[in-house]
């Protein structure tokens, strides 16, 4: 989930209350701002620690990246924040998930 928008409408109160919800369902929750989580990836590569890191990642059923539009990055940074290693897998469906009455 990505919140976006300007300063002071409540992304990170909005990320604060999701992230405490999905605490109280038992869920895995990562939070990181994004120069310490930037930080932290490239200090996991350099290490190559990439596997644990990108287990942390898959291990939390919720990761919650805030302040992004405060910060600007060098084009490593960027990169290694973007990499697809670290987002998400996604999952192919059935192909009756997507037929019309069938649940």
């Amino acid at each position: 989930m990505i919140l976006a928008g300007n300063p002071g409408r409540s992304k990170t109160h909005l990320a604060i209350g999701l992230g405490t919800a999905a605490c109280l369902k038992d869920m895995r929750v990562l939070s990181a701002d994004v120069p310490n989580l930037v930080t932290g990836l490239k200090e996991a590569m350099s290490r190559s620690e990439v596997t644990a890191c990108k287990r942390k990642f898959a291990d939390s059923g919720l990761v919650i990246v805030d302040g992004l539009g405060y910060v600007s990055f060098d084009k490593e940074g960027n990169e290694i924040l973007f990499e697809p290693a670290f987002q998400p897998e996604r999952h192919r469906l059935d192909d009756r998930d997507y037929e019309p009455g069938v649940r």
